[in-house]
């Protein structure tokens, strides 16, 4: 580890001891820019008082992630403002008039006055926000502007472009009311990306928008996706689940708004293999929240090659994760950027990728460029055949699956250090 030369201001809600695939890639950023001589300052969220989220959300802790938080950081617990109270939320959503993420700029004040007690006590070169419930940005802006100290900005999906996000907002409000908050989200948007020195995005498609939209210079994007952590692989232990009947194909995470219709026409087109006598084992572990979905349409069907797997924690998805032989990622048609956050675990796991995502989207080309899987056909029928063909090659011995060099060029260590030279220049 390089010695710790540089003091920066980290902001970001999704921060362990909760849980989750932000606070990981969170935790593992932090650790790897720690590792380039970045000392971070954290602020984020009170584990006594977060904010709720949705209506009857809790926050889930995770304990082994508390434990990798380094010891040489700080950590500051900020009571992170409320949304709106549950029940405002509910009226809201009867009326049709939704709350929508990003929106809440008024709320960010709080924490951009911690953010500057923190500057003015201490000696900061930098300031990092990640977006997490809208506020980070807001908070960082208004920070950047009272202190003009460089500033790195971390999207996953930016605002506009999170088509799964504006798809559940479209079906749950007036098309009025949509479109208001889309056009607010967008002006806020254009004060954050123009104010950043450094902008972060999951996939270059991202990136591409962005210069596109807000004639931004393409030297002040980075695409850096999520990639995989070795460090928590190399804690996985043996899976205390062994399954019967292979291949093992499996989904793991969470089945967002969109995803259904993919994800029902796989059922469906593994029932119709089943049928023909075919042998494999149809896993999922989805998240608590919504556990009921593949649940649902195997249960419609009869699939009696389905295991579910009830809610696991971190390590244990990962070691049930070992023990397949094909992993599920999908996403809707539309969302041509996104990348689900398993992918990267898949890779490094040797599974092969079956990616229900479009054919010229940014999963398909990872899963094409490293030849490891396939990219299956929306329509049902079409992917009967394609399921066919791959159940036949597994058969046979033949498993697309990623290279060890390609693998590698996605480990967040490999990621980290691209941005901590980006980082660099800018101080």
């Amino acid at each position: 580890m390089t010695d710790p030369s540089h003091n920066f201001l980290y902001i970001a809600f999704n921060f362990p001891p909760f849980a989750g695939a932000s606070p990981r890639h969170n935790l593992s950023t932090i650790n790897g820019l720690l590792a380039a001589g970045f000392l971070p300052t954290v602020i984020t969220a009170s584990e006594q008082r977060p904010p709720p989220l949705l209506l009857a959300v809790k926050l889930a802790r995770d304990e082994y992630l508390r434990s990798k938080i380094p010891k040489e950081m700080t950590v500051i617990p900020c009571d992170w403002p409320f949304r709106y109270h549950p029940l405002l939320t509910a009226v809201l959503n009867t009326l049709k008039l939704p709350s929508v993420p990003y929106s809440f700029n008024w709320m960010s004040k709080r924490i951009a006055d911690v953010a500057r007690r923190q500057i003015e006590a201490g000696d900061f070169e930098l300031i990092y926000s990640v977006n997490g419930i809208g506020l980070e940005h807001q908070a960082a802006l208004k920070v950047k502007q009272n202190t003009g100290l460089p500033w790195v900005a971390e999207f996953r999906d930016p605002w506009i472009y999170n088509r799964l996000e504006w798809g559940d907002i479209k079906a749950r409000s007036w098309r009025w009311w949509c479109q208001h908050q889309f056009n607010l989200v967008r002006k806020m948007l254009r004060e954050v990306v123009e104010n950043a020195d450094l902008i972060v995005v999951e996939s270059p498609m991202h990136g591409e928008l962005l210069c596109r939209d807000f004639k931004l210079d393409s030297r002040k994007v980075v695409a850096l996706g999520m990639g995989y952590e070795a460090d928590y692989l190399q804690d996985v232990t043996e899976s205390y689940i062994h399954f019967p009947r292979r291949p093992v194909i499996g989904f793991v995470g969470r089945v967002y708004y969109g995803y259904q219709n993919a994800i029902k026409n796989l059922v469906e087109a593994l029932k119709v293999l089943e049928r023909e006598g075919y042998q494999f084992t149809l896993a999922s572990v989805e998240h608590q929240s919504n556990a009921n979905v593949f649940n649902e349409f195997a249960n419609e069907v009869n699939l009696r090659s389905f295991a579910p797997i009830d809610s696991v924690n971190y390590l244990q998805a990962l070691s049930i994760m070992s023990e397949l032989d094909f992993g599920i990622v999908t996403t809707c048609e539309e969302c041509f950027p996104h990348i689900n956050s398993k992918l990267w675990e898949y890779l490094a796991l040797n599974l092969s990728v079956l990616a229900i995502v479009p054919n010229t989207g940014s999963m398909a080309q990872i899963v094409q460029a490293g030849d490891c899987g396939s990219v299956l056909s929306y329509d049902k029928a079409q992917m009967v055949a394609e399921l066919r063909t791959i159940l036949d090659d597994y058969k046979a011995g033949r498993v697309k699956r990623a290279s060890p060099d390609f693998v590698k060029g996605y480990s967040r260590a490999t990621m980290i250090a691209r941005l901590a030279k980006r980082m660099e220049e800018l101080l």
